[in-house]
C-alpha cells in the first residue's frame, strides 16, 4: 500500500506542476490579448486624432500599417499561444486521470482489506464462541455423567 501511496503523491506533485505551467499560459494569453486591446485602442485614437487634425491624416496611413502589422504579428502569437494552452490543459486532465486511477485503486485496496480483516475477525469470534460451547457442552456432559 505505501507503493500505491507514493504513485499518488508524485502523480500530484505532477499534476500541481502541470497546472502552473497551464496558468502560465493562460496569463501568457492574456497579456497577448491586452496588447492586442491596447493596438485596437491606440488606432480609434489615431483616427480620431487625424479626423480632428487633418493636416496629421498625411502621417496616419503609415502609421496605421504599422499598427495593423503589429497587430497581425500579435495574432499569430496569440493563435500559438491558445494551442499552447490546449495542449497545456490536455496534460492537466491526464495527470488528473491518473491521480485519480491511483485513488481508486487505493480505495479498492483498502476496501479490500478491510474486508479480509472483517472475515479474520468473523473467524475468531466464531472460533471463539465454538470454544465457549464446547466448553458449555462438556461441563455439563461431566455434570450428568
Amino acid at each position: 500500500m505505501k507503493t500505491i501511496e507514493t504513485l499518488i503523491r508524485v502523480s500530484k506533485f505532477e499534476l500541481d506542476e502541470k497546472r502552473r505551467v497551464l496558468s502560465g499560459h493562460l496569463d501568457e494569453e492574456d497579456a497577448l490579448l491586452e496588447k492586442r486591446r491596447k493596438l485596437d485602442e491606440e488606432l480609434v485614437r489615431e483616427q480620431e486624432t487625424a479626423k480632428a487634425f487633418p493636416d496629421m491624416a498625411i502621417t496616419y496611413g503609415s502609421f496605421a500599417n504599422q499598427i495593423i502589422a503589429r497587430r497581425d504579428k500579435l495574432d499569430g502569437q496569440i493563435v500559438v499561444k491558445r494551442r499552447e494552452t490546449e495542449l497545456a490543459r490536455e496534460e492537466v486532465q491526464i495527470a488528473f486521470e491518473e491521480v485519480k486511477k491511483y485513488e481508486i485503486t487505493l480505495e479498492r485496496m483498502k476496501a479490500e482489506e478491510a474486508k479480509e480483516r472483517a472475515k479474520v475477525e468473523q473467524e475468531e469470534l466464531d472460533e471463539m464462541g465454538l470454544n465457549a460451547f464446547r466448553r458449555a457442552d462438556a461441563s455439563k456432559r461431566n455434570q450428568v455423567g
